[in-house]
């Protein structure tokens, strides 16, 4: 869903001329349309280049695997990620969790599972309008685009079947307030 904007002209790394080459390829390869502007001056909606566009980060996720995941599941999200779209994914068996540091990965994929080897799941909940409203303000999409989106995704109810806390994030403070209490309970446990 959604559109990829391209200022050539702010690439400081590449030739315009290599840019439209990997564009040219990407197109081929993918086969999605691609236009061209010769202005970021917008007759209706936004400017193309304001601020309402964010730049996308490279994704770089990390799967959940092993005792309690479904193997067909990670096998086929790897297969569709690392082999169709060549985006690299690293596997972590679900007992290596608390070893390794996440901080070089901005993805965490979870596919079905009971996760029990975990120390605890923690999920954290909003009212659907809440949800979407958020979206709305984050990103640069519809209340129909985000409701596809949710309808594709794991429902409220069935992630806190699993979880062993959870939190329903309306409130910051109270939110704030949740958390703390869990990770003291979290820390007694060890």
């Amino acid at each position: 869903y959604g559109s990829i904007m391209i200022p050539v002209t702010k690439q400081q790394k590449l030739s315009t001329d290599k840019v439209f080459e990997i564009v040219k390829q990407a197109q081929e390869k993918f086969n999605v349309p691609i236009f061209s502007a010769n202005t970021g001056f917008s007759i209706k909606g936004i400017d193309l280049g304001s601020n309402n566009f964010r730049a996308l980060k490279k994704p770089k996720a990390i799967m959940l695997v092993g005792d309690g995941v479904s193997s067909y599941e990670a096998g086929e999200v790897w297969h569709l990620l690392d082999t169709r779209t060549n985006m690299p994914i690293t596997k972590l068996q679900t007992n290596g969790l608390g070893r390794i540091s996440l901080d070089k990965y901005n993805t965490l994929v979870m596919v079905s599972g009971s996760y029990k080897s975990l120390d605890a799941i923690i999920t954290v909940v909003a009212p659907e309008e809440c949800k979407i409203r958020r979206i709305m303000q984050r990103d640069i999409k519809s209340k129909k685009q985000i409701k596809a989106i949710m309808n594709n995704q794991w429902s409220d109810k069935k992630k806190i079947k699993m979880s062993d806390f959870v939190i329903e994030n309306t409130n910051l403070k109270q939110t704030k307030l949740l958390v703390k209490e869990i990770h003291e309970k979290l820390l007694k446990k060890l």
